[in-house]
This record gives C-alpha cells, sequence and structure tokens, in this order.
C-alpha cells in the first residue's frame, strides 16, 4: 500500500503505547515537492482512522529519511543538493503532536488516503515531476538515460528531426537551449546522439540520424565561435 501524504503525525508516546492498533505502510511524500520520495520504514497507518503516525520527529527525519535519501547520494541517483532541500521540506510535512492531544482528539484528526497504487514506486523508487524540477532534474542519474529517446528535454522542447522540419528551425530550439545553459550543451546532445543511433535505431532512420549529427557540428560550432551561426540547411527534404 502506498499513501500519498501532505501531513505525517510524530508521537513517540503513541506508538509504544499503542502499535498494535497501526500497521505498517510506504508513504509517498508529494506535497511541493521537486521530486516524489517514498519513505518504507517505520510509517505505519492508523488502522480504524488511517492517519499517518511516526515515532520521534528528529530521529525520523535524521536517522530514517536521511538515511535513506543518502543512499540515493552514494548510488549516484541523487545530487547532495536535492536531498538538503528534501530535508527541508521534510521537517515541514511531519507535525509533532503531544500524546494527550491525539488521546483526547483522535476523531479529529482522521487523514484521507489517496492515491494507493502498488506500482507507484519506480526508477529506484523516485519519480521525477518534470514542469517543477528544471533545476533538480540537472542533478538526477538514472543508468542508461532511461527518459531519452521517445520523451527528452529535446523533444520536450520541440526539437524533431523528422522529415518535413527545417534544419533552422532545428537549430533555434538547440541554440536557445545551449544560450540558457551557458553554451554548455554540445556535450550533452552528443551523448544524446550516441544513445538515439545505438539504443534507439534501426535502418530506418539512418537519415533522421544523419540530421542530428548535423544539427550537433553547427551547435558545437556556435558553442565555440562566440553565438555565431553556421550550418548546412537542408529544407527539411533529406530523406
Amino acid at each position: 500500500m502506498y499513501i500519498a501524504v501532505q501531513r505525517i503525525i510524530s508521537c513517540q508516546k503513541l506508538l509504544e503505547r499503542h502499535i498494535d492498533e497501526f500497521e505498517p505502510c510506504k508513504v509517498v511524500v508529494s506535497k511541493d515537492l521537486p521530486i516524489d520520495i517514498v519513505l518504507d520504514t517505520k510509517i505505519y497507518c492508523h488502522k480504524e482512522n488511517e492517519y499517518i503516525v511516526v515515532g520521534d520527529k528528529k530521529t525520523f527525519i535524521q536517522q530514517i529519511c536521511m538515511a535513506k535519501l543518502n543512499t540515493y547520494v552514494e548510488k549516484n541517483t541523487l545530487y547532495k543538493e536535492a536531498v538538503l532541500l528534501i530535508e527541508k521540506e521534510l521537517d515541514n510535512i511531519v507535525r509533532e503532536l503531544p500524546y494527550d492531544y491525539i488521546r483526547d482528539n483522535e476523531q479529529k484528526i482522521v487523514f484521507r488516503k489517496c492515491n494507493q497504487d502498488s506500482q507507484f514506486m519506480t526508477l529506484n523508487e523516485i519519480a521525477v515531476i518534470v514542469e517543477k524540477n528544471n533545476k533538480i532534474l540537472q542533478g538526477l542519474k538514472f543508468d542508461d538515460k532511461p527518459s531519452w529517446g521517445a520523451d527528452s528535454k529535446y523533444t520536450r522542447a520541440g526539437y524533431s528531426v523528422e522529415k518535413g522540419i527545417y534544419a533552422a528551425d532545428r537549430l533555434k530550439i538547440l541554440f536557445k537551449m545551449s544560450d540558457e545553459c551557458g553554451r554548455k550543451l554540445s556535450n550533452d546532445f552528443e551523448d544524446y546522439c550516441w544513445f538515439i543511433e545505438n539504443k534507439r535505431s534501426n535502418g530506418k532512420v539512418y537519415y533522421a540520424n544523419r540530421r542530428r549529427r548535423r544539427d550537433l557540428v553547427a551547435l558545437k560550432y556556435y558553442e565555440t565561435h562566440n553565438g555565431e551561426k553556421k550550418f548546412v540547411e537542408d529544407y527539411g527534404n533529406d530523406r
């Protein structure tokens, strides 16, 4: 069971006295975060009232959440800067309540469950929310560039080498992307070209690969010559 929550209750005494009233669950912490993170240890759901509870707040964040996030850093799945941002947000998500307050107001603190999905956890338990994380996305590393191909930062920007699209239109997009990242795009775009050719291509896309490689040459020239544009226009008619 995976439960997306905006708030988590912290109360160590409640678990110590009434742990039999709870069952372990996995929680997707996603409210206003640049990425979804699934926490799957020391988190419990009340069997009847369905609110989420953890133990001591400081222990939960530092020894459980951060330990889990730091394993992603060690695996080069997540950058340290992203972890520090998540740590700050977790401090807002986890609300610490005294045991007496919960005992007297249990019926008033029901937390509605949502987004329950046994298939929710993918890509090492992290799913990128693309619209919110342009900076954080640069800090994520996944093996074999799985998002390259039908969907990538280039295609999302409108770049395409389909027949009929002029080189000038394709390069206008690449040049703009290059400007936005300090004219340091060509190495990444070259990796992208290699990946498409070796992981996604077949004999039918030979000319598409050739158009992409011509764009790479133009992009490198643009970046090494202070924004000067020099390329071969194919008028979109290359087969």
